[in-house]
């Protein structure tokens, strides 16, 4: 018995669902982060298991080299950031404030 709005079957005394039920899932399984957030936005939800199924195996083997790609610029990318961030004039001077003594003993 699956109901919507009503508590386990009973009367519910005034404490029934106000409103109006649009949409409702019911799922044989627990889903994933991934996937229940993608049933909250009202989009499809394929697993990157089901598509890679769904390829050819030259599609695959391209999916997995930009996969490669991607990891390296990100990769490139937070080396990049890191290096950066000692150099960022607002990260210096917020540091400065913040090390200062009279800054330190402010109550």
């Amino acid at each position: 018995q699956l109901l919507v709005g009503l508590r386990h079957g009973h009367e519910a005394g005034g404490r029934a669902l106000r409103g109006h039920v649009v949409e409702a899932r019911l799922y044989d399984r627990a889903l994933t982060a991934a996937e229940v957030s993608a049933s909250a936005s009202g989009m499809p939800f394929v697993s990157d298991r089901q598509l890679l199924a769904a390829l050819s195996e030259d599609a695959r083997k391209n999916v997995a080299a930009l996969g490669q790609k991607v990891d390296a610029a990100q990769r490139e990318l937070a080396a990049h950031n890191e290096a950066a961030m000692d150099k960022d004039p607002w990260t210096l001077a917020a540091h400065a404030i913040f090390n200062l003594k009279e800054f330190q003993y402010l109550r």
